[in-house]
């Protein structure tokens, strides 16, 4: 179960859809992963930026999760729930393709537009 939790929550991040490739990577950069960025805490890279849902939660946990653990990861599932609200339509499609390629639509229309290497995202981004 963790690992389906896991799978799909994966799928619903961008860069885990897509690798850019272009003359400076020429072999893809590896979802964002090699696009450095300004740090702003423990972040340093694309990739980081959309693990982090954009700063909110910086960092890695520590494994394997106490009680207090869940409780606080449930409260923050709680938080982008109220946050970010769905359709009902959304939340009634169960197609991965479907999860996948909205990731990758949305990497290929805004992800990448704005980002300069080694600059600090524009607020507009974040």
């Amino acid at each position: 179960m963790r690992l389906l939790i896991h799978y799909v929550g994966d799928i619903h991040q961008p860069l885990h859809c897509t690798s850019r490739v272009n003359k400076n990577y020429p072999k893809g950069d590896r979802g964002g992963n090699d696009v450095p960025i300004k740090p702003r805490g423990e972040v340093n890279e694309l990739h980081a930026v959309w693990d982090s849902v954009v700063y909110e939660y910086e960092g890695y946990a520590t494994l394997p999760f106490s009680a207090d653990d869940w409780a606080a990861q449930g409260h923050n599932i709680s938080l982008m729930v109220d946050k970010y609200p769905i359709s009902g339509d959304e939340a009634k499609d169960l197609d991965p393709e479907n999860w996948a390629t909205e990731s990758f639509d949305i990497s290929r229309s805004f992800v990448y537009k704005t980002v300069v290497e080694n600059k600090t995202l524009s607020p507009d981004y974040v």
